[in-house]
């Protein structure tokens, strides 16, 4: 029997909302997608977290591994609607890798996440 082949969404955006990405990561893995995220909540739990550190540069670059290995980015707005600075950039990365980028929540309502990702074409359940 064939393995089932779930879609894999990056999650993008302000790591100070660590709430917002908790519920993110449980609504979308309860609909079928197999969720990468962040690990570190720099936002809460770093004095100046904008501040480029070692550490900083490391989850940068992990997360743009994640970033890479989707088939689906999906962005988490701050509570007014807006993207900071660090999510636009990594909104750009994942463009110049003609990654689908959609809003969460648009993600949420989708009733086949298979339509974003690419990899599955050939997959037969």
């Amino acid at each position: 029997m064939k393995e089932k082949t779930f879609p894999i969404v990056t999650l993008c955006g302000s790591s100070t909302q660590k709430e917002d990405w908790e519920r993110y990561q449980k609504q979308l893995t309860m609909k079928g997608y197999c969720v990468l995220t962040i690990n570190i909540y720099l936002g809460r739990e770093v004095k100046n977290h904008n501040k480029e550190t070692p550490l900083k540069q490391l989850l940068k670059q992990i997360h743009r591994q994640k970033i890479r290995m989707a088939d689906i980015i999906a962005f988490i707005p701050k509570p007014n609607g807006e993207l900071g600075r660090h999510t636009l950039e990594e909104l750009t990365y994942a463009k110049l890798h003609t990654k689908p980028i959609i809003h969460v929540e648009t993600l949420l309502q989708t009733t086949n996440p298979s339509i974003y990702n690419r990899k599955m074409s050939n997959v037969k359940e």
